[in-house]
C-alpha cells in the first residue's frame, strides 16, 4: 500500500524497549479496517484528498512514549505527514529530532540523499532507537539550536522535526527561529519542517482575515508583523483589487521565505515582538474576549 510513491507500511519492526521515561511501544493495526492515511484535518490544511487505507493483514506499528505520552509513531498518517514535507531533500541531509527513526529510514531509500546526520538531545531516545537505524546514519547528541549555533557541519538539506504540535504557536516559537538561524549561519539551504504545511496554512489564513477586517495591529505576533509590513508599504494604495493582490503576495513571502534577505528587510519580526511586549506592559494591548452562551467571558 503506497501514497505518492511511499509505502505506508512501517519500514522496520521494533521490540518493546524502555529506558528512563522513554518507551518504544509496538502495537497492531487491525486487518480489514480503514485507517487514516490522510486525515480530514490534514486534507483541509494540505489541500489534499482525504484517504483511508485498509490492510488485509495485521500491521505492526510503533509509538515513542515519553512520560507515558505519545511523541510520535509510524502509523500511515504519520508516514504521509513526514513524507509530504521532506520528499525533495537531497545531498547531505541534517535531521533535527530522531524520534522513532521513521524519517531516517524513508530518507535512506531516496536516491538523491547522499548522507544523513541526526541531531537529538534526548540520550535515552538515541539509546533505544540507534540499533534500528540504517547503516551509515550518524547521530549527534546535542540540542539543535546549540548545534546550528556553532556554525559547524556541511549539509545541503535540513529537515526539522523537534515538536509534536502543528499549530501556529509552533511555527512562531520553533520553525521561524530555526529557519532564521540556519539562513544566518549557513546561507540559503533546502529547509523542510514536519507539519509546516499545516502551520503555514493557519498562519496565512489568520493574517489574511486580519487584513480583510482592516486591522492595523493584532494580539498575535504573525498577524501584527504582517499588518505592520503591509500597511507601511501600501497604506495609500487606492485600488482595492491591487491591495488584495499585494496582501496575498506579502503573505506568501512571509510564510515561504523566512529568514532570507528579502524577508528580513520586509518584516520587522523582532521589533514588532518587542513593541508588543511593551504595549502589553502599558496595558495598550489586551486579549480580546468572547462571551459564551452561559454568560461567562473567556479570553481567546
Amino acid at each position: 500500500m503506497k501514497w505518492k510513491g511511499v509505502s505506508l507500511i512501517p519500514p522496520v519492526k521494533m521490540a518493546y524497549r524502555r529506558k528512563g521515561q522513554v518507551e518504544i511501544n509496538p502495537f497492531m493495526l487491525e486487518a480489514f479496517k480503514p485507517h487514516p492515511a490522510v486525515t480530514w484535518r490534514q486534507a483541509l490544511l494540505w489541500g489534499q484528498s482525504h484517504k483511508d487505507v485498509t490492510f488485509d493483514y495485521q500491521v505492526q506499528c510503533h509509538e515513542l512514549l515519553i512520560d507515558g505520552s505519545r511523541v510520535t509513531s509510524d502509523i500511515p498518517s504519520e508516514i504521509t505527514s513526514q513524507y509530504l514535507e521532506f520528499k525533495d531533500v537531497r545531498g547531505k541531509v541534517l535531521v533535527a529530532g530522531l524520534g522513532i527513526g521513521l524519517c531516517v529510514h524513508l530518507m535512506a531509500r531516496m536516491k538523491k540523499v547522499e548522507s544523513i546526520v541526526v541531531v537529538e538531545k534526548n540520550r535515552d531516545v538515541i539509546d533505544l532507537v540507534i540499533d534500528y537505524l540504517p547503516k551509515g546514519v550518524r547521530v549527534v547528541h546535542d540540542d539543535i539550536f546549540n548545534y546550528l549555533g556553532k556554525g559547524r557541519g556541511e549539509f545541503d538539506s535540513v529537515y526539522l522535526d523537534i515538536w509534536t504540535g502543528t499549530g501556529e504557536a509552533t511555527w512562531v516559537e520553533d520553525v521561524v527561529p530555526l529557519r532564521r538561524l540556519i539562513y544566518r549561519k549557513y546561507g540559503r539551504k533546502r529547509v523542510r519542517a514536519w507539519g509546516e504545511t499545516e502551520m503555514k496554512t493557519q498562519v496565512a489564513e489568520g493574517c489574511y482575515r486580519s487584513y480583510q477586517n482592516n486591522l492595523r495591529e493584532h494580539v498575535w505576533l504573525p498577524n501584527s508583523v504582517f499588518l505592520d509590513a503591509y500597511w507601511r508599504r501600501f497604506n495609500k494604495l487606492w485600488s482595492l483589487s491591487l491591495r488584495d493582490q499585494m496582501a496575498k503576495y506579502y503573505l506568501r513571502m512571509m510564510v515561504n521565505r523566512v529568514g532570507d534577505r528579502t524577508w528580513n528587510s520586509t518584516f520587522r519580526w523582532d521589533e514588532v515582538r518587542e513593541e508588543m511586549k511593551e504595549k502589553r506592559k502599558q496595558g495598550k494591548i489586551k486579549l480580546p474576549e468572547v462571551t459564551m452562551y452561559e454568560g461567562k467571558k473567556l479570553p481567546i
